[in-house]
């Protein structure tokens, strides 16, 4: 069984912050949306990166950004 990759480690901590938040009411609701949608998001592509790989995509996010900015 392969370990968590990092997509999966920040969906997990912001599923958690949003369970802690509403269990403890310490949050407004809008981060708590913005905490349960980013988080599923993470945990998603993390499956997903789990599965399949997403070299293609860091390779073009990176190519992407140098022509954006330069160098």
């Amino acid at each position: 069984m392969k370990r968590f990759n990092k997509h999966n480690f920040f969906g997990i901590l912001f599923s958690s912050i949003y369970l802690f938040s509403i269990r403890f009411g310490v949050l407004p609701d809008i981060i708590e949306g913005f905490c349960i949608g980013i988080g599923l998001v993470f945990i998603l592509i993390g499956m997903y990166d789990y599965n399949h790989g997403i070299s293609k995509f860091r390779k073009y996010k990176m190519n992407l950004f140098k022509r954006c900015f330069g160098k």
